[in-house]
């Protein structure tokens, strides 16, 4: 490999990693280490004059090539030429000196490759920090160069800067927001001279305009990150600056068809220009291993081109195609839901949850009530399934409130969405209001599925709160309605609910036929998720029949599905299923272990267990409790707590312990 090149955004340390090589590497090229800084150059034919500067190459000869290629015929030497990409035209020259030099290699650095054949590249990537849910303590300063790069700088800033847990949390939260480019630490760190960390953390929602005050010895574009951004700006073609300012509408990456949709352009136009950008390190590839090109964009280089984009008067246009984009993206997924297309439509949805969650900001504040309500009503199964429960109400509640009020069908799904996202973190008041307002609008709007929808949130409201034989009258009413429509997931739904209200209210036999049923139709239709969920009620059926061993493999089973599709939700109903089954087996401390995990998962949830479910699990739990005493119970539960979810999920799957005839013991660890 004789041609290098060190690519990567403006700040990321290319060429501070290009010297440190260079001195490492001093050894191994006898004629010498050269190095030639070509920020300063202005023209692409100045590239050969300031190389034969660099070597000591004096006076006017011409042509300059010719005489460097006479100079390093026989050399074995390295060439280290900085800053190469506001010169990219003198790429070919370089090519020559190669082929004209057998000994010579050569180091770049750049924003974009030079695109000759004897070229490698390098991408250099910002410093890691650690991921978004990742534990934060002191020891992250040692494992993550970016927060060790902002510690150090801080402390030569301000001495007197203290280091513990939350100094360094703090840190972490500033290199997230930097996107780890050491430039962009190093100026942040700067600025602890003047701000307390937890301030600047805060300030740096606007990263453009704290980033400032870099040493007086660094070159001015890297003095200030907008300066950095800048260069790399103005060096774009027209067409590229134009495309670089539309790809700031998207958050958190985004598809070569989503690209194409909001430039206007076809996708081959769309991907040589994503490329092209690319290649001059404003765009960064995302998951290459995706079935569909993907990009995305570092905040700060973000940040400069929605300035522009703002400056030249194109984002109200870029932000609708951007919406209408994503809420056909919503709304097609939502028509693959509870069937076999469900879990690929909940990873697209995911993939695109920035992008989605931008969308409504944009709608809500904007009061486009249509937007904000179509998008909540087309997401609320995906929020209630991945776990989003207390987002997705935020935000529901938020499109509700716009006025003018937007379509009336809209806002009934809306309604219908938010009582059940409600009534899934155990928020029975407002459940209670958001049913009376779903069933008056259903009455106003005569449609049998939302009549269907107005009686199951009157059903389930009524089971929450333990009335079971007042919630079996409009369960029926719904389940009979579901029958007359064509078979599909509603109906299954309806045999669900009427199935666990049958459970509840003592009625077993009728239980047992209405969710074996529903499982069957589930089965049919590909959610995997609500047959694991039909087995859970069936479990729970089994225990209060007497039949532990089936009760155990059922919920076995279920949670075996959840953790498949990484449905933490369901994870958590699963775990409290085999607590109980742990508990009708003796096993109390066991129980005890595998409830905490549950409770631990429910509060990062933010969720509850259902009221009814609830219900029937405590009534094992209370006596496993009582048959070891609440110091044992409450160790083995905290035990539980601590664990790791997968770990929790193993402890709980594998069969431990006595037979389900054998007397409880205070210990079947």
């Amino acid at each position: 490999m004789r041609l290098l090149t060190l690519t990567g955004p403006g700040g990321v340390g290319k060429t501070r990693l290009a010297i440190e090589a260079a001195r490492r590497a001093h050894a191994l090229f006898p004629d010498g280490v050269f190095f030639v800084p070509l920020a300063e150059a202005r023209e692409s034919e100045l590239v050969p004059v300031q190389v034969a500067h660099a070597l000591g190459v004096k006076g006017p000869h011409e042509p300059v090539i010719e005489t460097l290629a006479q100079r390093l015929a026989d050399r074995e030497a390295l060439l280290v030429l900085d800053t190469f990409e506001h010169v990219i035209d003198a790429a070919p020259t370089i090519g020559d000196l190669l082929a004209a030099a057998p000994g010579l290699t050569v180091l770049v650095t750049s924003r974009e490759i030079l695109r000759i054949r004897a070229e490698r590249e390098l991408a250099v990537p910002p410093l890691d920090f650690p991921p978004p849910g990742t534990g934060v303590g002191i020891d992250v300063i040692g494992r993550y160069p970016a927060v060790a790069l902002f510690m150090e700088r801080a402390r030569a800033a301000a001495p007197e800067l203290a280091i513990d847990d939350n100094a360094a949390e703090i840190a972490v939260e500033i290199c997230r927001r930097v996107g780890g480019l050491p430039l962009a630490v190093e100026l942040a760190a700067a600025r602890v001279r003047h701000l307390p960390p937890a301030a600047l953390r805060d300030y740096l929602q606007h990263r453009l305009t704290v980033l400032t005050g870099g040493p007086r010895d660094l070159p001015r574009r890297h003095q200030t990150m907008r300066d950095t951004v800048a260069w790399s700006y103005d060096l774009l073609e027209t067409p590229e600056r134009a495309t670089f300012r539309a790809l700031s509408v998207f958050a958190g990456g985004w598809t070569l068809r989503a690209a194409a949709s909001v430039c206007g352009l076809p996708e081959e136009d769309t991907l040589a220009r994503c490329s092209a950008l690319v290649d001059k390190s404003l765009v960064l590839p995302a998951d290459l291993g995706a079935s569909e090109p993907r990009y995305r964009m570092l905040d700060v280089l973000r940040e400069y081109a929605t300035e522009q984009r703002d400056a030249s008067s194109e984002s109200e246009a870029l932000l609708r195609r951007h919406a209408e984009f994503y809420l056909g993206v919503a709304e097609a997924a939502e028509t693959s839901f509870g069937g076999q297309g469900q879990e690929r439509s909940f990873q697209t949805l995911e993939a695109e949850h920035d992008n989605l969650r931008a969308v409504l900001r944009w709608s809500i504040e904007g009061g486009e009530a249509n937007v904000a309500l179509r998008m909540g009503a087309a997401l609320w199964r995906f929020w209630m399934s991945e776990g989003h429960h207390s987002e997705g109400r935020s935000w529901l509640r938020q499109a509700l409130a716009i006025e003018p009020p937007g379509p009336a069908k809209a806002r009934i799904r809306v309604l219908w969405g938010a009582a059940w996202l409600a009534f899934h973190q155990g928020d029975y008041v407002e459940m209670d209001e958001l049913s009376h307002r779903l069933l008056s609008a259903a009455e106003r709007d005569g449609d049998e599925v939302d009549a269907r929808n107005a009686l199951t949130i009157k059903g389930m409201m009524a089971m929450a709160q333990g009335r079971y034989l007042e919630a079996l009258p409009p369960l029926q009413d719904a389940l009979d309605i579901c029958r007359r429509l064509e078979p599909g997931w509603l109906l299954a739904t309806s045999l669900l609910n009427l199935g666990m209200a049958s459970l509840h209210a003592g009625q077993c036999g009728p239980a047992e036929a209405l969710l074996i049923e529903a499982r069957e139709l589930y089965d049919r239709l590909g959610d995997r998720r609500f047959t694991a969920r039909s087995n859970q009620q069936l479990a729970l059926l089994a225990l209060v029949q007497g039949k532990p061993s089936e009760a155990r493999s059922l919920v076995a089973g279920s949670l075996e599905a959840y953790r498949e599709l990484s449905d933490r939700w369901g994870m958590a109903e699963g775990l409290e299923g085999l607590a109980a089954c742990a508990a009708s087996d003796g096993m109390a401390e066991r129980a005890a272990r595998i409830a905490g995990a549950a409770e631990a998962l429910r509060e990062r949830l933010a969720t509850r267990p259902l009221a009814f479910d609830r219900v029937l699990i405590d009534r094992y739990l209370a006596k496993a409790r009582a048959s070891v005493g609440d110091s044992t119970w409450r160790g083995a539960w905290d035990k539980g707590r601590r664990m790791p979810l997968d770990d929790a999920i193993e402890f709980a799957l594998v069969p431990r312990g006595r037979s389900p005839h054998h007397p409880m013991k205070a210990s079947d660890e």
